[in-house]
Order: structure tokens, then sequence, then C-alpha cells
């Protein structure tokens, strides 16, 4: 069995890796529009749950799963609130209970894809800026 050769580190002291996916993968080159950002809640249960989320509510999801190290520049932090300001304004946002539970991957990813079929199809730009 082969080991695998970690990944290099973005920085030194940050445990973050870096994969170029340009080499030798398969990988999408130009820019899709999004359909729905899954925000993912540890809550448990025996049942998968999917529900709506309010716009504000996942602004806020979405402020606290970015990088913070960019948080000394003002003028990045104003950047990425506003992108993630106008994803939340025209993004359907979802948040998804029970997902810890490998065991359940399968009837995950069929919840997901039924939920993302209800969804009303939305013509995006292929960029936020």
């Amino acid at each position: 069995m082969a080991i695998a050769t970690p990944q290099p580190r973005l920085a030194p002291s940050y445990d973050k890796r870096y994969l170029d996916l340009s080499q030798n993968c398969a990988f999408q080159a130009t820019p899709l529009p999004l359909g729905a950002i899954y925000l993912l809640q540890g809550t448990a249960g025996e049942e998968i749950g999917i529900q709506p989320c309010e716009k504000q509510e996942g602004w806020l999801a979405l402020i606290g799963e970015s990088y913070r190290y960019r948080w000394h520049d003002s003028w990045l932090q104003k950047q990425e609130f506003s992108i993630f300001g106008r994803l939340a304004a025209s993004v359907p946002l979802r948040r998804l209970n029970n997902y810890r539970n490998l065991a359940k991957l399968p009837q995950l990813t069929q919840a997901i894809l039924q939920d993302f079929a209800t969804l009303p199809c939305i013509a995006l730009p292929t960029t936020v800026k």
C-alpha cells in the first residue's frame, strides 16, 4: 500500500494544506453558478434534517466560516462581508442537521439531492465580485 505524501502547507505556522488541482486532476476549469449553499449544523438525531435558512442567519454563518487571519485588513473584511451579503441574497441557503454520522452518508447524499431538486432554478452570474 502506498503512503500518501502530505500536501505542502499554505504557511509554516498554519496547518491548512494546498492541492494544485491544475496538475493531473479532473477539475472544473471555469466558474459555475451556485444552486444552493448547505450550512452544516452539528445537531444529532435519528433523522437527517434540511431546512431553509434566513438570509441574515446564513450571512452570519458564512462570515463564521471565513478565514479570520485576513480580518486585520479592514478593506478585505469589507469585501468579504459584501460578497457574503450578495451570496446570501442570491443563493438559497439551507441548514443541514445530523450530517456527522458517516454511516448515513448515502441517505445524506439522497436527502441533499431531493432537497436541491425542490429549489427554484435561479440564473446567477458566473462570478461574485
